[in-house]
């Protein structure tokens, strides 16, 4: 008995890493790894790295598990801070996820915009562009909240100006 029991054992634990492998390795969770070193590249600035994920097949419009496109997590930056916002505005990752299709007005399920995120922090030459190639100024989320209430809100003045320069409504 104690045999068949340590066979079973040895099988159970086969069976169990074999499935793990399986998982590892199966099209979806190499798709999701790649697209969150993807993300990181969008929102560290990375024109190069963001450049050779889209130029090997990587998608314009990803979304990760929440759904924010690279366009938006590029927007937010990386680890951004409203007070210093300048090390995480990245305007040639916007520049190229743009020349390369991205939806400058997707929107996440609670309708955020990657100009939301601009606005928050404080990114305005991010906006710029978002704005230049088509963003729109007056979108609102759920909520009814507006990229100009997000600049004005975290006191973004440079953005705040550019979004009411765009034609942006209180």
């Amino acid at each position: 008995m104690k045999y068949q029991q340590q066979r079973f054992l040895l099988f159970a634990l086969i069976g169990l890493i074999v499935v793990a492998l399986g998982v590892w390795f199966s099209p979806t969770q190499q798709l999701n790894r790649r697209n969150a070193a993807l993300i990181e590249a969008a929102q560290r600035g990375d024109v190069a790295a963001v450049q050779a994920a889209l130029d090997h097949g990587a998608q314009v419009d990803a979304r990760d598990a929440d759904g924010i496109t690279l366009l938006m997590h590029a927007a937010r930056g990386y680890r951004p801070s409203i007070r210093n916002p300048a090390p995480t505005d990245h305007p040639a990752v916007a520049e190229l996820l743009i020349k390369r299709g991205a939806d400058v007005n997707a929107r996440t399920a609670s309708g955020f915009v990657a100009l939301f995120w601009a606005a928050r922090y404080g990114h305005d030459n991010f906006a710029k562009i978002l704005i230049k190639h088509g963003a729109d100024v007056n979108a609102k989320d759920k909520g009814g909240i507006t990229a100009l209430t997000w600049a004005a809100t975290n006191q973004q003045t440079k953005v705040v100006r550019l979004l009411k320069e765009a034609g942006a409504k209180e």
